[in-house]
């Protein structure tokens, strides 16, 4: 796998001259985005890599792009369609997945089932639930789904998701976010974005390979894959 890494960082940071690039204002501070067009002229570009030292803006261009920061100025668009400032709703339709950099804060309800944390996002598809009112055994065949195939361990989709280990924890979420952007894709026949933040802190090699292989099945796939990343040696 080729990829196109990004080093982020300050004003000095050093970057590819010959790609172009564009500028979020989020907070009133730019932040240089490289739009994926410019990477059109690099058929032999995979996937794209951010990867820098922390607190260098990475975070918070995950969030203006997940809908979870305001920004000021600039454009983010997915499919044609604009969707700076949308709420994280709206952009999770438009398209765009995200395993986020914590899985406690953000990515998981720990005092929920595992069951419970498989439709986080899309619990009110007509899939899950009927007059707000959640079908348990949709829920729960779901839920199996995501632990036959992610390998979740233990198999207990009622089990309270804090009792799990970080790597199975890890792995409900791409699950999760992994099915998301399949059914997303099934429906309208686009290439859709996954954004994955720091997604093998704190995991075993074991875990670490999982997540590695997740990431590029979804590139085989025909999907974007975003990867911020604080690990310099990255091998796809």
């Amino acid at each position: 796998m080729n990829v196109a890494l990004i080093l982020a960082g300050g004003s000095g940071s050093r970057t590819e001259q010959s790609v172009p690039k564009q500028f979020l204002s989020i907070y009133d501070k730019p932040i240089i985005i490289y739009t994926l067009e410019a990477f059109q002229n690099h058929p032999e570009v995979d996937a794209i890599i951010v990867s820098c030292i922390d607190g260098n803006g990475q975070s918070e261009l995950v969030e203006a792009l997940t809908g979870l920061r305001k920004c000021y100025s600039g454009s983010i668009t997915i499919n044609g369609h604009e969707i700076v400032n949308n709420t994280p709703k709206q952009i999770f339709k438009k398209g765009i997945k995200n395993i986020p950099e914590d899985r406690h804060k953000r990515g998981l309800v720990l005092d929920f089932t595992v069951s419970e944390n498989s439709i986080l996002q899309n619990y009110k598809d007509s899939r899950f639930s009927k007059n707000s009112i959640i079908n348990k055994d949709a829920m729960n065949e779901h839920a199996k789904s995501i632990i036959s195939r992610f390998d979740v361990r233990p198999t207990d989709y009622t089990q309270k998701t804090r009792a799990l280990s970080g790597g199975n924890q890890q792995k409900i979420i791409i699950g999760r976010e992994v099915m998301n952007i399949e059914r997303s894709r099934k429906e309208t026949n686009e290439p859709h974005l996954l954004i994955a933040t720091q997604p093998t802190r704190g995991l075993d090699v074991g875990a670490i390979e999982f997540v590695h292989k997740a990431l590029v099945e979804q590139r085989d796939a025909g999907n974007a894959v975003l990867l911020v990343s604080l690990e310099l040696v990255l091998r796809y």
